[in-house]
């Protein structure tokens, strides 16, 4: 994120570099609503700087791989590195052009999980929370018979969905 300050790669402490990251992230998503681009776009746009997103919208708005290569291959003036990455050599064999990083959102989205319940999941989920509205919170309470602290209504509300959820985000 340093170099979101113009700054050269690695010259801001951790903290400072993460307080750098989220503010650059969230300009990047400010710019990404008034130009009705996507989020993959915004995510590419970290790597690339905020021009890329002027670069999408010009170009339907919708992030593609294609336009990632192009904007690169613009920028390098074509010129191509090679680039071993498990995740490029299935696509192109190795390489990439020398200019930012055409596969960050594939590098970035490899670990995202995102979980998607139909409406009827949600409504149990819901319909089970709201049994216990106003009941009190009781630190370690993890059922009807103990009453219930954040965690323990959050995961006995998504088991009783089908849902099994860890009591604390350590286990």
């Amino acid at each position: 994120s340093s170099e979101s300050l113009g700054l050269p790669p690695n010259s801001l402490s951790t903290e400072e570099s993460i307080k750098q990251g989220v503010k650059y992230f969230s300009e990047l998503l400010a710019s990404s609503e008034r130009l009705s681009v996507d989020l993959e776009s915004v995510i590419q746009s970290y790597n690339y700087g905020g021009g890329f997103l002027g670069y999408v919208a010009n170009r339907g708005n919708k992030y593609t791989f294609e336009l990632a290569q192009s904007f690169s291959k613009e920028y390098s003036g074509g010129e191509k590195v090679s680039y071993p990455n498990p995740i490029a050599i299935p696509i192109n064999g190795g390489w990439r052009y020398n200019y930012g990083n055409m596969f960050y959102v594939q590098l970035v989205t490899q670990y995202l999980v995102t979980t998607e319940f139909d409406d009827d999941t949600v409504q149990a989920i819901m319909d089970e929370a709201l049994k216990y509205e106003g009941w009190r919170y009781v630190y370690g309470g993890a059922s009807p018979t103990t009453s219930f602290d954040c965690s323990g209504l959050t995961q006995w509300t998504y088991g009783k969905a089908g849902i099994n959820l860890p009591r604390t985000a350590q286990q």
